[in-house]
């Protein structure tokens, strides 16, 4: 967002930019809560934020294209698995956001489903809804978020036309970061 200093323009990667941290420092403070789910429907929300800001990212005709639509054409053209389409397209790493980790963080934070217990994290079966620290779930979800942090702060940088500097420092943070993430994800656990 603009208040630590405006670049001027539409606005519509700070505001992008903007959801996104507002959403990890939220998916954050329910992972404090024991809120796994909740955390994780959050996570999935970034998800599909940092996959349009790949698409922006790696064609900027897409950004303007997005700012052009209406809802309906927006929902068709952009919507998450309309932008996973164009990241396999566009992209040889295809989208940081595949289908595979997006179906999961719908199905176990998101759409409720038959087979799967909210709160299911404790290992013995029985949901906990909250404020009961559950090991597992403090791990997916941190390890989901850290992921997701990492992979939408380069294209955020770039597409804000930061310093050499800061982008230099981003990438290497966020490398970083991609390195610690835990073996706990929600592909997984």
């Amino acid at each position: 967002c603009c208040y630590y200093g405006c670049h001027g323009g539409d606005h519509q990667i700070e505001w992008l930019a903007g959801k996104f941290v507002s959403q990890a420092i939220s998916a954050h403070r329910l992972v404090r809560a024991a809120q796994y789910d909740e955390a994780l429907m959050l996570i999935r929300g970034m998800g599909e934020i940092t996959n349009l800001l790949w698409l922006f990212h790696e064609d900027r005709g897409e950004l303007d294209a997005w700012k052009a639509t209406d809802k309906k054409a927006r929902l068709n053209n952009f919507g998450p698995a309309a932008v996973r389409r164009r990241l396999e397209e566009l992209s040889s790493l295809g989208p940081p956001i595949d289908a595979e980790r997006y179906g999961a963080l719908c199905e176990v934070g998101t759409h409720p489903i038959p087979a799967l217990a909210p709160g299911h994290y404790s290992g013995s079966g029985r949901p906990v809804l909250g404020v009961i620290l559950q090991e597992v779930g403090v791990f997916v979800c941190v390890n989901e978020l850290a992921y997701t942090i990492a992979m939408a702060a380069i294209p955020i940088v770039v597409l804000l036309n930061a310093s050499d500097e800061i982008k230099a420092e981003t990438k290497k943070q966020s490398v970083r970061l991609l390195k610690g993430i835990g073996s706990f994800t929600v592909l997984n656990y």
